[in-house]
């Protein structure tokens, strides 16, 4: 079950999001940040959201700037209104009474959602699917990226394709040295950077769901 909503971005316009809502148990809640040119309705954003919906995890997927259904001009976006966004997008969740503790984000939007982690308080996981090392659209922000992941203090998971033509494996490797421990790394065997194959999304969103168990819930 989708729930569709709106919330402002950082920038001004409406930005158009879906709630995917487990329909048992609820375990936690997460936002997920798609790529560079992508959206909300993307094979990875819309397979690895409901996945993780069906196993207790409901999540937030958004459109960018200017993007599916969401207002404004993408050519006003850039990767500090995709961080200031995502993070936007975990205080529109907080107000509706969903505490969100897991960032997951795909190739532009696994960049996005480790830096959105320093803005979040109550974030406590955080994970980048075949996400860029040094993505050619924050060039100019790459040693502040750089200091994010070294500083991140929450538990970071890397997930890569070895077979990813588009962002190569070496940029996860180049993410998990800069990492400090809680960190973990998966290797999707077979998948391409899209996830378009069958069952990729969804078993690399399985993997997610496990890994994350331990920071979902209460705090206390």
């Amino acid at each position: 079950m989708a729930e569709r909503v709106w919330f402002p971005s950082t920038s001004g316009p409406r930005l158009a999001g879906l709630v995917d809502v487990p329909q048992g148990t609820v375990r936690g809640w997460g936002v997920f940040a798609h790529g560079f040119t992508l959206g909300k309705d993307s094979p990875a954003a819309s397979r690895i959201c409901k996945q993780l919906a069906r196993e207790g995890i409901g999540m937030l997927r958004f459109d960018n700037l200017g993007l599916g259904d969401s207002e404004g001009d993408w050519g006003d976006g850039s990767f500090s209104h995709k961080v200031g966004d995502t993070a936007e997008a975990v205080r529109f969740m907080e107000g509706t009474g969903r505490a969100v503790q897991l960032l997951v984000g795909h190739s532009f939007g696994g960049a996005a959602v480790i830096a959105a982690a320093h803005l979040v308080e109550a974030v406590r996981a955080v994970v980048s699917i075949g996400a860029p090392y040094e993505p050619a659209h924050v060039e100019r922000n790459y040693d502040k990226l750089l200091e994010r992941i070294r500083t991140l203090h929450r538990a970071l998971l890397v997930m890569h394709a070895p077979t990813d033509t588009t962002v190569g494996i070496a940029n996860a490797s180049q993410i998990f040295r800069a990492a400090r421990h809680p960190r973990s790394f998966v290797s999707l065997e077979g998948a391409d950077h899209l996830l378009t194959g069958k069952n990729q999304a969804r078993r690399a969103a399985r993997i997610i769901s496990a890994w994350a168990d331990p920071y979902l819930g209460a705090t206390d």
